[in-house]
């Protein structure tokens, strides 16, 4: 149980062909923090230099604080398109029946 509590991954099945395809999910989720983070960085660089060039008012700053956080949000949203797996890598693991049942 200690194990479990301290792991990062729990794998609950006793065959690691499923592992490619968390590795992939991994890097998946991975690039688009980085990118995520980027953005927000960038947005915020752009916006102070134009704040040195020209005295921009509180409300541009405010107005891009919101676009950065809706296209960080929106880039998110990406995650949660499924995952181009094999379908029969999928289909040894779980049994649909039973997932639908309960």
């Amino acid at each position: 149980a200690l194990a479990a509590q301290a792991a990062d991954v729990l794998l609950l099945s006793d065959s690691l062909s499923l592992l490619p395809v968390l590795l992939r999910l991994a890097r998946r989720y991975r690039c688009v923090v980085q990118w995520n983070i980027a953005l927000a960085v960038a947005l915020k660089a752009v916006m102070l230099g134009l704040n040195f060039v020209i005295l921009l008012p509180l409300w541009t700053a405010v107005v891009s604080d919101m676009v950065a956080l809706v296209l960080v949000i929106a880039s998110g949203l990406t995650l949660l398109a499924p995952l181009k797996t094999s379908k029969a890598v999928i289909d040894r693991h779980y049994d649909y029946n039973k997932l639908i049942e309960s």
